[in-house]
């Protein structure tokens, strides 16, 4: 660690944003103004690293039309499983509320209210998890012979996760303060989404309410902003409910107006629609044929990108008026009514997309037709645009009429339309779930055997790791340890002649011979 001084920084921060990293991030603040923020010495987190390795692997995933997919890691035993066959990992905040809050608080749905530290500190939990089982590997290969190295693949334990971060908890600083806290943690990226805070639910829960556009884009460039200040290439990735929201808390961004409901009959309240489809019914009304057909032309190619003052000045120049009021209709609360589409997550994407590396739709059910409509819609202006694609358990997959084949193939597809992280957000509870379920079952039934029957035999038979538990939780390592600090004088190592280990009853007749290498 070293100090610096401030035109130094700054010098190093205009060389770094130079980086092929930085081309498609724009930033409404300059290199000055970072280095102004930093602290005197540089503070380096495993998110440093691997922020920059979960980047670099979405971007060639999305270049070669592949994907990384994931799911949600409930503990310390499955994000290391996971690290054997997967290439990012997930943390929940669904997962977090209903298992993971801090002593003293009671569990509950997604809806934001757990304490702000609770997904960052799950992270921390999982990388150090991931950092210790890197040295226990590397310890016990340490003891191996070439030829047995050779033999036994080295696993990749230092896998990157990415973070739910909700909406942010708050305003600008509390967003700084959260994405301060993940990379502290070791996050590779986190997710950030359009919610109102305070009002926030699970992404399938009815009446969400999000915030104006303008205000999400804050919330992007506050989470970068405090990721520069740390040095640190965090992945952002930014997500919409806009496909199935039912509020916005206020019409300050012209960029929202063309998908915000209002009243458009003065003698019917309850008759609600958008500017735009109040536009063409007028249009329909006071025009004919062709006429009729040239105005409806510009109103549909102009109108979704208009405010409703410019929509209103588009109709009074092509000589037609219409009814609108979306004051009348707002909730108890003072929010406006939306209509969720495709089209609104467009406009919200490409607008993110300067500020974000990834974007999520939330969908309400798996669709592909849906997923291409918002693929093709993003990267008509934003070709560059990584996606990512949530393969929510809250769908009821069976009831989707596919086929094992479309099953099968669903992931590939939507990595051929451009969406490079896929993630099952709560697999890793639903896991937990089945196998407790079975497993106390069963024991309660038959006992021992119900353990050896659906438990031991079962983790000799798919070489799983934590079968030898003691090995797998670094006991070999940490005797090592005391081994080289006691400068060999100890004499209650658990390998010790006469100490031994249970375990040992794993290797006799050649059990297990290489176990926990894959």
């Amino acid at each position: 660690m070293t100090q610096k001084s401030n035109t130094f920084l700054d010098f190093i921060q205009i060389r770094w944003w130079a980086n092929e990293r930085w081309r498609f991030i724009k930033r409404n603040y300059k290199s000055a103004d970072v280095a102004a923020l930093r602290s005197s010495i540089d503070l380096v987190t495993p998110s440093h690293y691997l922020s920059r390795k979960l980047y670099w692997l979405l971007r060639s995933k999305f270049d070669e039309r592949d994907c990384s997919k994931t799911y949600g890691a409930l503990d310390t035993v499955q994000v290391t499983n996971m690290c054997k066959y997967l290439s990012s990992i997930y943390v929940s905040g669904w997962q977090c509320s209903s298992t993971h809050v801090p002593a003293g608080h009671e569990p509950g749905p997604d809806f934001a209210d757990y304490p702000m530290s609770t997904v960052p500190d799950k992270v921390m939990q999982l990388v150090k998890a991931q950092l210790f089982h890197d040295r226990r590997q590397n310890e016990e290969r340490s003891t191996m012979t070439q030829q047995q190295r050779e033999q036994h693949k080295k696993v990749d334990y230092l896998v990157p996760i990415i973070a739910d971060a909700d909406a942010g908890f708050g305003g600008i600083t509390s967003v700084m303060k959260l994405v301060k806290m993940f990379i502290e943690a070791g996050a590779g990226g986190i997710h950030i989404e359009d919610q109102k805070p305070g009002v926030k639910k699970c992404g399938h829960l009815g009446g969400k309410v999000l915030v104006s556009t303008r205000e999400h884009v804050t919330r992007l460039q506050a989470a970068r902003l405090q990721a520069d200040v740390m040095g640190c290439d965090l992945v952002i990735c930014a997500r919409t409910d806009a496909l199935s929201a039912a509020f916005i808390d206020n019409n300050i961004d012209p960029a929202d107006h063309p998908f915000i409901l209002g009243c458009v009959d003065p003698n019917n309240q309850q008759k609600l629609l958008t500017f735009p489809q109040a536009g063409r019914i007028s249009i329909c009304q006071n025009f004919r044929q062709e006429e009729r057909d040239r105005i409806l032309k510009l109103w549909d190619q102009h109108a979704i990108h208009m405010s409703l003052e410019q929509a209103m000045d588009m109709a009074k120049k092509h000589k037609f008026e219409f009814y609108f009021d979306w004051e009348g209709c707002r909730t108890q609360e003072g929010y406006y009514r939306v209509e969720g589409s495709v089209a609104f997550c467009v406009k919200r994407g490409i607008i993110f997309a300067d500020y974000a590396d990834l974007l999520w739709m939330e969908t309400p059910t798996p669709d592909l037709q849906v997923a291409k409509e918002f693929a093709d819609g993003i990267h008509s202006q934003k070709p560059h645009a990584l996606l990512s694609y949530n393969l929510s358990p809250s769908f009821n997959w069976d009831a989707q009429q596919m086929s094992e084949e479309d099953l099968e193939n669903f992931i590939p597809n939507l990595a051929s339309m451009g969406y490079c992280w896929q993630f099952i957000t709560l697999a890793g509870f639903h896991m937990d779930a089945l196998i407790s379920e079975v497993f106390s079952s069963n024991f309660q039934k038959t006992g021992m055997l119900g353990f050896v029957e659906y438990i031991q035999r079962k983790e000799k038979s798919e070489n799983v790791d934590q079968l030898l538990h003691q090995k797998w939780s670094g006991a070999n390592l940490k005797d090592r340890e005391v081994n080289l600090a006691s400068n060999n004088q100890i004499s209650t190592l658990s390998n010790q002649m006469g100490g031994g280990t249970t375990e040992d009853q794993f290797y006799k007749n050649g059990q297990n011979k290489g176990h926990g290498h894959h």
